[in-house]
């Protein structure tokens, strides 16, 4: 049976069990790769990385093996389609096996209306309450001291990263089809994720769902069922 392989890449904060959720949903074939980034989740003892290029680096030495000539697709939410856009390009420049499909959720191009960073300028307090207020993390978090301590130097470190990645805009489009996805209550995003319409040379679909920035893990088995479609198309080709 040939194992089809999904890269699945974490929001801001978010650790590699966030999409435990989405492996009860698919075929024994569909296999989920959860990625867990350095200062984050089981790897909470190693350093937090310094740019977007340097998490993009540590994800492509977790899958090249687990790519090559395979077939597979990456998932990437919030953070984690920034992250997906660059490992395209990080795989690409290794002449590694692309993907089938970028998977690109609760996130606009990282080339729309790039606004100046805040987040060091804030203290814990404003970010927090900054963040909560935009709907990009749970209130609950911060209202436990243990949880806070855990999570606030992850959260803000990655948002700085965020706020400091450049794009390089001299790359040559995207050679595998887009699927947006995004949250119809996500006030923090709308139909900005539409932006990725334009990063493609091949086939580009978008589906919201019902829910907030987190929408994707209230439905997890319908984008299951979307990544399975994906898997079938190319077996018919």
């Amino acid at each position: 049976m040939n194992t089809k392989k999904v890269i699945c890449l974490p929001h801001a904060g978010g650790m590699a069990v966030s999409y435990k959720c989405f492996e009860k949903y698919a075929d024994d074939n569909i296999q989920f790769i959860n990625i867990e980034l350095p200062g984050h989740g089981t790897r909470c003892d190693e350093n937090l990385c310094n740019s977007l290029e340097e998490i993009v680096e540590d994800i492509y030495f977790q899958i090249q093996d687990e790519i090559y000539k395979e077939d597979y697709v990456i998932l990437g939410h919030s953070m984690g389609s920034w992250l997906a856009y660059e490992l395209y390009y990080k795989i690409k420049e290794e002449n590694n096996t692309l993907p089938l499909q970028l998977f690109l959720s609760g996130n606009t191009s990282p080339f729309y209306e790039r606004k100046e960073g805040t987040t060091t300028l804030l203290s814990d307090d404003e970010f927090i309450e900054n963040i909560i207020k935009k709907g990009l993390t749970a209130k609950e978090i911060f209202q436990n001291d243990e949880l806070r301590a855990i999570f606030l130097p992850v959260l803000k470190s990655d948002f700085i990263i965020l706020e400091n990645y450049k794009p390089d805009e001299s790359r040559a489009l995207i050679e595998c089809g887009i699927t947006v996805m995004g949250g119809l209550q996500d006030t923090s995003m709308g139909k900005k994720i539409e932006a990725w319409k334009s990063m493609t040379s091949k086939e580009y679909n978008i589906y919201y769902f019902e829910g907030d920035h987190f929408y994707l893990f209230y439905n997890a088995e319908e984008m299951v069922e979307i990544i399975t479609r994906t898997f079938e198309i190319s077996n018919n080709m």
